[in-house]
């Protein structure tokens, strides 16, 4: 049977405001990711989420207010949307909330633009990662030969988001940025191009450009 978190849920909500004082939650591997409205001890009761048994410890850091729950993230997360009405950053887009999250110094802000533009990605390459491991798990203990198809077609699926992880930044920036994805696709793409690849792995770090219409 399903745990029931609604009594977890429900206390979070509860310490860091009520739904009023949430401008947006969303979640990575293991945190809640609240970005307040108010983070003063007056609203937020930082001491009494720590002690609620399935929270591990609350970090402040880079304007976000983090609640540690460890594996079960996932399902408080969805708890938590389903019982109150509470943006979901990553379905509605974080443009908004970078734009409106004008506190802090140029720094912080910096990093919560690299946060937003990161955080729809890292499940992927999270589950890339795991099956990287897997396989290294596999040939080791002789469960998959490296020249066995299957071994070839999961190191494919593995591989597929770190080599084509420019893309996945390009979408996810466009999305920030507000600029048109598919121009920042085509920018992006332009850079894997196969002939530009062996191009540059040929001529190391010098690539002549427009040099000929020069001479």
């Amino acid at each position: 049977m399903k745990k029931d978190y609604t009594k977890l849920a429900d206390d979070i909500v509860s310490y860091v405001g009520g739904q009023e004082n949430v401008i947006s939650l969303y979640h990575c591997i293991t945190r809640l990711r609240f970005k307040l409205k108010d983070t003063s001890i007056a609203k937020v009761n930082k001491d009494k989420i720590e002690k609620l048994t399935g929270v591990l410890s609350v970090v402040e850091a880079n304007g976000q207010f983090q609640v540690v729950i460890g594996s079960d993230v996932s399902d408080v997360f969805q708890t938590i949307l389903a019982n109150y009405h509470i943006k979901n950053a990553l379905d509605n887009t974080e443009a908004d909330d970078v734009e409106s999250d004008k506190t802090g110094n140029i720094v912080i802000r910096f990093f919560n633009t690299l946060s937003a533009i990161f955080n729809p990605i890292i499940i992927a390459l999270a589950g890339a990662g795991m099956l990287k491991a897997l396989l290294v798990v596999f040939t080791t203990y002789h469960l998959l030969s490296n020249q066995d198809s299957t071994y070839k077609i999961l190191a494919a699926a593995g591989n597929s988001v770190f080599y084509f992880l420019p893309l996945f930044l390009a979408i996810s920036a466009a999305r920030i940025f507000k600029a048109n994805m598919f121009i920042s696709l085509a920018i992006v793409a332009s850079l894997l191009e196969p002939n530009f690849v062996s191009m540059v792995v040929k001529n190391g770090t010098t690539v002549d450009f427009f040099v000929s219409l020069q001479s």
